[in-house]
């Protein structure tokens, strides 16, 4: 079985589970006024997500992403999720064999890669631990990008779930549960 190095962001295993449960006690599910319910929203993500959810997934479909206004009373918002939205439509159209972002469960290839995500896109926070599946896909994440508009889009997004490398690439793998962790490798940095 193939082994891969995680960062967990919280605590080892906590992030391992899928889930379709929608948070309580909030309103995780932003609707524009009057276009659909929380039902008709809870339904589409049932439909397309059957297994259920992974952190990522809940994290991009459930968190509300702010707006800014600038004086003409224009609305722009993060892009982020939107390099996300993206990439599964490509998925969806394109590569429907290959399992979702919105359902994988991330890791390394290499310990030092792992440490370098940490580094870079956690903020030096997190436990590495080496976790093993059976099932797993790779692709550069550094093609996680809109690139120059809408044609570059399309280029980056099939490239990245084709596997194919980009100039400089990143590999991330897409693990497919059941993962297993088999021990910590390497604790978080402590707090100077």
């Amino acid at each position: 079985m193939p082994f891969f190095y995680r960062v967990f962001r919280h605590p080892p295993g906590e992030d391992l589970s899928l889930t379709l449960a929608l948070p309580e006690g909030t309103e995780p599910i932003y609707l524009p006024a009057n276009w659909h319910t929380r039902e008709d929203a809870a339904a589409v993500l049932a439909q397309r997500y059957p297994e259920g959810l992974s952190n990522h997934g809940r994290q991009y479909l459930f968190n509300r992403f702010y707006s800014i206004n600038d004086q003409w009373g224009e609305n722009y918002t993060s892009h982020i999720p939107l390099v996300e939205l993206v990439f599964e439509l490509t998925r969806l159209a394109q590569f429907p064999e290959r399992r979702s972002r919105f359902a994988a469960f991330f890791g390394c290839e290499t310990l030092e890669d792992a440490q370098r995500f940490r580094a870079e896109r956690c903020n030096g926070q997190g436990i590495i631990c080496l976790v093993s599946c059976e099932q797993y896909f790779r692709a550069d994440m550094n093609s996680l990008s809109l690139g120059a508009g809408i044609p570059s889009a399309f280029v980056l997004s099939e490239r990245y779930w084709r596997g194919e490398a980009g100039p400089n690439p990143f590999w991330e793998i897409l693990m497919q549960g059941p993962v297993s962790i088999l021990e910590q490798i390497d604790p978080a940095p402590r707090a100077k």
